[in-house]
């Protein structure tokens, strides 16, 4: 008997072909999210400031805190180049209760072919010291 080769015929496409596409998914998937890193991480890391802005407030301003917290806030966003208005930074302090209200909508433009320019965020803080 002669020996035969049977081919079997995978009509989905060859393993290499559904690694090569896979491996092309995931590489998007990575691209994509690099792509996003820098945008929030900016975010991120603006928010930590006015986190820790709010927890040291009535500490750095014992006069007028919500006011020189406000200012400071401000300062913050123009820190980072973020597009804001006036009444889109509401700081509320009740000064007897020693308790803060930060929000804050700012948009911070970018060149991400994901989303639409500029990007808008928003920051809710409550703190109420001890």
């Amino acid at each position: 008997m002669k020996n035969m080769c049977l081919l079997v015929r995978n009509d989905r496409g060859s393993a290499g072909m559904k690694a090569a596409v896979a491996i092309a998914i995931v590489g998007a998937a990575v691209f994509a999210g690099i792509q996003l890193v820098p945008l929030f991480w900016g975010h991120w890391s603006f928010e930590a400031d006015v986190k820790t802005a709010v927890r040291f407030a009535f500490d750095n301003h014992r006069q007028d805190t919500q006011k020189n917290l406000r200012k400071e806030i401000i300062g913050l966003i123009n820190r980072i180049d973020a597009e804001y208005e006036d009444k889109d930074v509401k700081v509320t302090v009740e000064q007897a209760k020693k308790k803060i209200l930060v929000e804050i909508w700012y948009s911070r433009a970018h060149s991400l072919p994901f989303y639409e320019n500029p990007k808008q965020f928003y920051i809710r803080i409550e703190n109420t010291p001890l």
